[in-house]
């Protein structure tokens, strides 16, 4: 069974296999060297494909963010807006709710006069 390890140690060959693989080392680790600088320098091409992606993703996000932000702000818009016209509203009905009374506490105190001063001041007030 030795037999066929025999050759594998004859000077010449066994330094011919070491020119070989040390050749390959050495291409194989100058590309591992490039690829090392380029992923620190951030060029590396599978870096440059995902920050696409990243930068892909992040926008959609901004996006969305601002889609939210635009339908939120359209909503206290709208409530804003409806809190002025109650509040609009409200003064008037109370408005005309004081206009009312008092309309009515003179048309009172005109009576309470007129029965015991002026009759003839009644007829003119039923015509108002």
């Amino acid at each position: 069974g030795s037999h066929h390890l025999v050759g594998c140690f004859q000077p010449g060959f066994r330094t011919r296999l070491t020119m070989v693989f040390s050749e390959a080392d050495e291409k194989r680790l100058e590309a591992l060297k490039v690829s090392l600088e380029q992923a620190r320098a951030g060029t590396h091409s599978r870096i440059v494909q995902e920050e696409k992606r990243l930068r892909s993703v992040k926008g959609s996000k901004f996006g969305k963010a601002e889609s939210l932000r635009d339908f939120r702000l359209a909503i206290v818009q709208t409530t804003f807006e409806k809190a002025k016209s109650e509040a609009e509203d409200e003064y008037h009905r109370e408005k005309g709710n004081v206009q009312d009374k008092l309309v009515q506490d003179v048309i009172d105190r005109q009576r309470r006069h007129t029965k015991v001063e002026a009759p003839e001041l009644r007829a003119v007030t039923r015509k108002m």
